[in-house]
């Protein structure tokens, strides 16, 4: 079966890709810069840097963006309990001569000192 491409058909598509892919994500990142200052359970077992802060992300809903080579060949320690999602990535960072540098819409940046 062929779709005909007409320009109804081109601004449907564009009107479902808008709605389906770019709105979650702006409603997303209004949740992050919401919860930003909430206090949440996190289980993050020690383990790779890189796979802590993307669990720190994923369970806390925050937008954690860092480098490979930021956080190449570091050990990441386990975080337990209830955080906010800064406490927690000051947990993770500890000892790693890693920062962040928090973003006004929620979301984190890590990068070497």
């Amino acid at each position: 079966m062929r779709i005909k491409k007409t320009k109804a058909t081109s601004l449907s598509c564009a009107a479902f890709l808008g709605g389906t892919l770019f709105t979650p994500l702006h409603a997303w990142a209004a949740q992050a810069g919401a919860i930003a200052g909430s206090a949440m359970p996190v289980h993050i077992p020690a383990q790779s840097m890189g796979s802590a802060l993307d669990a720190l992300g994923q369970q806390t809903h925050t937008m954690v963006v860092y480098t490979p080579d930021a956080v190449k060949n570091l050990q990441a320690h386990a975080v337990n309990g209830v955080f906010t999602p800064h406490d927690a990535l000051t947990q993770l960072l500890a000892g790693s001569n890693l920062e962040s540098i928090e973003k006004p819409g929620g979301g984190l940046i890590i990068k070497k000192k």
